[in-house]
């Protein structure tokens, strides 16, 4: 069974800030069915409410795919994946920051509950913070 992508090449392309190029759009065309897939896997409900008209969801998932492709076309694509170092002699400290260095295709949580939001009829969810010191 295909997969039907929730976003376009050309959606990917209008939101590109920059030219991609021919193997991008290779690259992108696939990875906007496999966003898709993952997407449609992580979010139950999702398909339904598209196949169902729903404008919003559609929006939503159309936005949420382009990002998660774009994202994984940021990356480099031969790298080992290390964003920054910090080194301190003294008393011996090593930090080591990673990116996403083999191109995955993933959502931040507050990606992933906005949507989920949406499917509940929620177009915003209680949010919480800590302020320092309290």
């Amino acid at each position: 069974m295909a997969i039907t992508p929730y976003a376009e090449l050309s959606d990917l392309v209008e939101r590109s800030p920059r030219e991609l190029t021919t193997d991008e759009e290779d690259r992108a065309a696939i990875l906007l069915g496999d966003a898709s897939f993952w997407l449609g896997v992580w979010v139950p409900g999702l398909e339904a409410a598209v196949i169902g008209g729903n404008e919003k969801i559609s929006e939503a998932a159309k936005l949420l795919v382009v990002a998660m492709v774009r994202r994984s076309l940021n990356s480099p694509l031969f790298d080992d994946g290390v964003a920054s170092t910090t080194q301190v002699a003294g008393p011996f400290q090593n930090v080591v920051a990673y990116r996403n260095p083999d191109g995955n295709l993933y959502l931040y949580s507050r990606e992933l509950d906005a949507i989920r939001g949406l499917l509940r009829g929620n177009s915003a969810d209680a949010v919480s913070m800590t302020l320092p010191g309290l």
